[in-house]
């Protein structure tokens, strides 16, 4: 009975001590994500589109015939969706999926200021989007990661923008390398495979390592399968800019 007093003893005075340690060590990881917030933001594109609506019917006096025309109204689309700032000078990254054949872009940043964005490049085929913003204040960009160095396994972090999840901490692990998407079409390979739930507004949103920098952009979910997301490796947006950037220079 002694003896497992003891060790009992032991186990008590052990979990303090490994305890504080971990609760420090969450706390450092929050405080990291926290400093990368400044850099996500809202997005909201709006575009036109021509739908059915209520038809009409008239006689027709020569033929006496009833002719029916069919209705045609416009109406206004927004696509709700993330975004990350990658340059200070205005640069923000999301997914093509949310901007394309937008007709007006506003980005909201995280103190509430909305400003007008304009599409530097869209990647249709890589779902990535570069959008400019005159900055109203200094902007803080996020620091980059190395997705090749990130492992199999690796814990990550994502901060939500969906009325759902807005400014929430979720956390997972990278479970893969997805060859496509299988969301359609010519969709790029080597997309991470994330086990964190999105929601509608959260595509283009961040994903960070424990650092708080960007190893990925949150781009799709598998709707079949729970807890079941694709992120864009953060080195495929770093290349994609930078093939931008040439392109100014020639």
């Amino acid at each position: 009975m002694k003896f497992f007093k003891i060790i009992h003893s032991f186990l008590i005075i052990g979990f303090a001590l490994i305890c504080p340690k971990i609760a420090l060590a969450q706390s450092n990881v929050i405080e990291k994500i926290q400093l990368a917030i400044p850099s996500i933001v809202e997005i909201h594109s709006k575009s036109a589109a021509m739908v059915k609506g209520p038809g009409s019917t008239f006689l027709d006096k020569i033929t006496g015939k009833i002719v029916q025309l069919k209705g045609i109204r416009a109406v206004q689309v927004t696509k709700n969706g993330s975004g990350v700032i990658i340059d200070p000078v205005g640069v923000i990254v999301t997914n093509a999926h949310v901007v394309s054949n937008a007709g007006r872009i506003d980005v909201t940043l995280h103190d509430g200021t909305t400003v007008e964005a304009t599409p530097l490049k869209v990647i249709p085929n890589q779902d990535l989007a570069f959008l400019k913003i005159e900055p109203p204040f200094p902007l803080t960009r996020v620091e980059i990661a190395n997705s090749q160095a990130v492992p199999m396994g690796a814990e990550v972090i994502t901060v939500g923008s969906s009325p759902f999840l807005k400014k929430t901490i979720s956390a997972g692990r990278i479970t893969g390398v997805a060859k496509s998407m299988r969301q359609g079409p010519s969709e790029p390979e080597g997309l991470f495979r994330v086990n964190i739930n999105i929601y509608h507004g959260d595509s283009g949103g961040p994903l960070f390592n424990y650092r708080g920098h960007l190893v990925g952009l949150m781009v799709a979910r598998q709707m079949e399968q729970d807890r079941f997301t694709f992120a864009i490796p953060s080195n495929t947006i770093l290349k994609s800019y930078l093939e931008y950037l040439k392109t100014l220079k020639r």
